[in-house]
């Protein structure tokens, strides 16, 4: 396995994603980094958007219920990835299942 050296200039994206996952920080670091480098602008060709790449098919009807812009707004993208997470755990990250992620640990 090849390991990737992340230097980020993103610290508060850091620091918002400790908060949000205390309990789990540095593997959901690992794959917010694996998904899209902590670029709230990047967005799939499957329409997965921002830090935590959130799919528009999947869950842009319960983001709008929810009243966030995870599209846009990067603490509403990692308030809808926290929302992911109680529904489906890490395995809601493709990243997580293919073990993409670990070159980031």
């Amino acid at each position: 396995m090849q390991i990737i050296e992340v230097k980020t200039d993103s610290p508060i994206i850091e620091q918002k994603i400790r908060e949000a996952f205390p309990d789990d920080y540095k593997v959901m670091l690992a794959v917010a980094l694996c998904e899209s480098n902590l670029n709230q602008s990047a967005v799939s060709h499957t329409k997965d958007f921002g830090v935590f790449q959130i799919n528009e098919a999947v869950w842009d009807n319960v983001a709008k219920d929810m009243g966030l812009d995870y599209k846009n707004s990067i603490d509403d993208n990692i308030k809808m990835a926290q929302h992911v997470y109680g529904v489906q755990n890490r395995q809601a990250w493709v990243c997580y299942n293919k073990d993409m992620h670990l070159a980031y640990l």
